[in-house]
């Protein structure tokens, strides 16, 4: 290859990969990529296919210069097309499927005509990012197809562990402390409280509450359902505020009750020269959490061992999504009894929000019972960080018109983004329809990965040896710890307020 060209090639080199630099900037900035920037990485990947064509043609003894190019070329174009919404823009992404084809236990498991395989750990089912821009693909054991520029990668699906802080663990139970709420240490008496249809209503002069706060209610000897800390659903007067309860129908509370604020910021207040510092008493509750396993396994015919493409789909696309949708379900849903996981909407002290109980005039829609929900946590100092919604609602949204029938949401033809009030919105069926959940998932929850993700792959299982069958299996290892339930609010839409 003449000197000429060579140097063409470094040209067009450091141009693509300041251009691709501009490109993950400014994707990291709006979320968008302005049209001259992409433009300019088009050109430069097309040049770079004209200079790798001309060096094809002008050098066809160095063999080793042309590889190399290849590879170069391979690397800029992945970068340059990535389009399907990971993060980290211009690196190379590894799915589980591909970090278990490439590794060593594999590759000894192919020559040992399909044996059984250890563990392998590819330590997350979302892909990994390789550490430079311009890595080998050499590891491979077969060469890639190039796929044709039309055909591009879908966006990847939001997960509810997208939403939340996940960190190691090398034990097989988490011990937390959940933080209860400031007590204030001031209690004052409650002259009634009326239970009726899940509602108690509740007589206190001069309450002072407002909506969403949290109350401890103490001394009710008939119903003691309604014993406990509950959070204030309405303000009818300066004197009454309700809460929701499973107590049974009742005129009248028997008992000395007696009421207390619990506050989110503690005791702080002025204080003059000299005098004695008020102090914070934070109520803690000491828990545990088991790691627990969810897993599942393919069975699939010994020859397909051989073929990399084929066993990379069937643990990206079948074990890897099965996996992933019950981790979603077991997060929002999990009974936290063995062999479940603690989800966040059956636990307890959650807050919750009914469509019906919004304004009826102009009548509040799906899009107000959620942003009202995000006040809930807004009133306990939780700062809402996304939202989880059914596909079904989240249509119901998005297709939201004003009285002169025109979308109050949507742009049809540029669509709205899974993006709610500036919020990331995970749209999944995990959750139920007729059902969101709002609220601070970056600070009311953790996920604890034991062992994070493994693929195995074994003859030992029923008759598969004589019928030449193989198990792919896909397992994890995780637990939840919800350190504040209040930071978030279930959002039922049982009805449209009347």
């Amino acid at each position: 290859m003449s000197e000429e060209l060579t140097k063409q090639i470094e040209a067009i080199e450091t141009d693509l990969k300041k251009a691709l630099e501009s490109q993950e900037a400014e994707r990291t900035a709006s979320g968008e990529v302005a049209s001259k920037t992409g433009e300019q990485v088009s050109k430069l990947t097309v040049d770079m296919l004209e200079l790798q064509t001309e060096a094809k043609e002008k050098a066809e003894a160095d063999k080793a210069t042309i590889a190399e190019m290849t590879g170069r070329l391979d690397e800029f174009e992945t970068a340059a097309k990535r389009g399907d919404g990971f993060p980290f823009q211009g690196e190379e992404m590894l799915l589980p499927g591909e970090k278990f084809v490439q590794s060593e236990t594999y590759k000894k498991m192919i020559a040992g005509n399909g044996a059984n395989c250890a563990p392998v750990e590819v330590k997350t089912l979302f892909p990994e990012r390789k550490t430079t821009l311009l890595s080998t693909a050499a590891t491979r054991l077969v060469v890639p197809e190039r796929v044709p520029d039309i055909i591009t990668q879908s966006l990847r699906q939001l997960r509810i562990r997208d939403l939340i802080p996940v960190r190691p663990t090398s034990s097989n139970a988490v011990d937390y402390v959940r933080e209860v709420g400031f007590n204030t240490g001031t209690t004052s008496s409650v002259t009634d409280i009326v239970t009726s249809s899940g509602v108690a209503t509740v007589t206190q002069t001069a309450h002072g509450y407002v909506v969403g706060q949290r109350v401890r209610i103490a001394g009710v000897t008939d119903i003691l359902e309604n014993n406990g800390d509950h959070y204030v659903a309405t303000t009818a007067d300066a004197n009454t505020w309700t809460f929701a309860t499973a107590g049974a129908d009742d005129a009248a509370a028997a008992g000395t009750v007696t009421a207390m604020l619990l506050q989110m910021h503690g005791a702080a207040a002025e204080v003059a020269e000299a005098a004695d510092k008020p102090e914070a008493q934070l109520d803690l509750e000491l828990l545990t959490e088991a790691i627990q396993t969810i897993a599942h396994f393919l069975p699939a015919s010994r020859q397909i061992l051989a073929d990399e493409a084929m066993i990379e789909a069937y643990v990206n696309d079948r074990l890897r999504y099965g996996v992933l949708y019950k981790e979603d379900v077991q997060l929002l849903y999990g009974t936290g009894s063995s062999p479940q996981i603690q989800g966040i909407l059956t636990e307890t002290g959650l807050q919750t929000y009914l469509w019906s109980s919004g304004v009826v005039s102009p009548v509040d829609t799906k899009i107000d019972a959620i942003r009202r929900a995000l006040t809930r946590a807004h009133v306990l100092d939780h700062v809402p960080s996304g939202v989880v919604c059914n596909p079904n609602d989240w249509e119901d949204i998005q297709l939201s018109k004003g009285s002169d029938g025109h979308y109050v949401w949507a742009a049809v033809g540029q669509g709205t983004g899974q993006q709610f009030f500036l919020l990331p919105v995970v749209v999944t069926n995990a959750i139920n329809s007729g059902e969101a959940l709002v609220g601070s998932f970056s600070l009311g929850s953790t996920i604890w990965d034991r062992e994070q993700v493994s693929i195995r792959v074994s003859e030992s299982h029923s008759d598969f040896f004589k019928k030449n069958l193989v198990a792919i299996l896909a397992e994890e290892r995780i637990c939840q710890t919800i350190y504040r339930p209040d930071s978030f609010v279930k959002v039922t839409f049982d009805a449209a307020p009347s």
